[in-house]
C-alpha cells in the first residue's frame, strides 16, 4: 500500500503536468478569416484560407484532420516553378511563437475533395479539424460564394 502511495506520488504529477500543457495547447491556435469558397460548378473540389496565429510561447506543428463535409481535406502549396503554376501536397506547417501563418491564394492553403453539396453551401460554417503538436483542434470555416474570392500576394 505505500508502495502504492509512494508511486502514485511520483507519477501523478508528471501526469498532472503533461495534461496541462497539452490543455495549454489546444488553444495555441487562433485562426481569423477562416473561409471555403463555394466549388465551382460541376466541381466537387475547392479550396480554404485563413490566418493562423500561434498565440502560445512554443513552435506548432498544424496538420490537417479532417472536414464536415468533404470525403478529404489536405494542406497544399503552390508555387510558380518554370513559368507555371505548381501545386503540391504538404503533411504540416510549423508557426514559430505569437508569429502568423496565412493560407491565401497562390500561397499555402487547404484543398477539400468531395463535396456534399447538401452540407457545402454559402453561408453555412464547416467544421474543419486540426492536429496541433498531437492536440486536436475543431475550427469553423465559413462557405463563401466565389464572387468574394480576391488574389493577395
Amino acid at each position: 500500500m505505500i508502495r502504492t502511495l509512494a508511486l502514485l506520488a511520483l507519477v501523478l504529477p508528471f501526469s498532472f503536468a503533461q495534461a496541462a500543457e497539452k490543455a495549454a495547447s489546444t488553444n495555441a491556435l487562433e485562426i481569423t478569416n477562416a473561409r471555403i469558397f463555394t466549388p465551382m460548378k460541376g466541381m466537387k473540389m475547392t479550396a480554404g484560407y485563413g490566418d493562423l496565429k500561434n498565440t502560445s510561447d512554443k513552435p506548432l506543428t498544424v496538420k490537417v484532420l479532417d472536414a464536415k463535409g468533404f470525403k478529404a481535406v489536405e494542406l497544399h502549396e503552390s508555387s510558380h516553378e518554370d513559368g507555371k503554376m505548381k501545386m503540391k501536397k504538404v503533411e504540416e506547417v510549423k508557426i514559430e511563437p505569437t508569429k502568423t501563418f496565412s493560407f491565401k491564394p497562390g500561397s499555402y492553403h487547404l484543398m477539400f475533395f468531395g463535396a456534399d453539396p447538401s452540407v457545402v453551401k454559402e453561408g453555412k460554417m464547416v467544421p474543419v479539424e486540426f492536429d496541433l503538436n498531437g492536440t486536436k483542434q475543431v475550427v469553423e470555416f465559413k462557405v463563401m460564394p466565389r464572387t468574394e474570392m480576391k488574389m493577395k500576394k
